[in-house]
């Protein structure tokens, strides 16, 4: 499994099965955005835009190395603890969701 992440955040983006699937995801949002802008048109090229927004990665590669942590405050006990980013809400104690499961 690979996942497609936006490089500053790491927040995952895209799901995919292979690396070929995360490159043409990227080219088309990359394409899509190029459609939408009209700076390419006058320059030429376009050094902005998901085509150097966004990475991918294997999945265990990314959980590893590149995925980032965020602190954040337990809702019950005040305390603060680090998780990933790409933490789903309902797994997540700071908030009202994972308390009322």
């Amino acid at each position: 499994m690979w996942y497609v992440y936006d490089k500053q955040s790491t927040v995952i983006q895209k799901t995919v099965k292979t690396p070929s699937a995360a490159k043409s995801w990227i080219t088309r949002k990359h394409n899509q955005h190029l459609r939408g802008s009209i700076t390419h048109h006058f320059h030429g090229i376009c050094n902005d835009g998901p085509l150097f927004q966004f990475g991918y990665a294997d999945a265990e590669y990314f959980h590893q190395h590149i995925e980032k942590t965020e602190t954040k405050r337990n809702l019950m006990t005040g305390r603060e603890f680090e998780q990933p980013v790409n933490t789903p809400r309902a797994c997540d104690p700071s908030t009202e969701l994972y308390w009322t499961m």
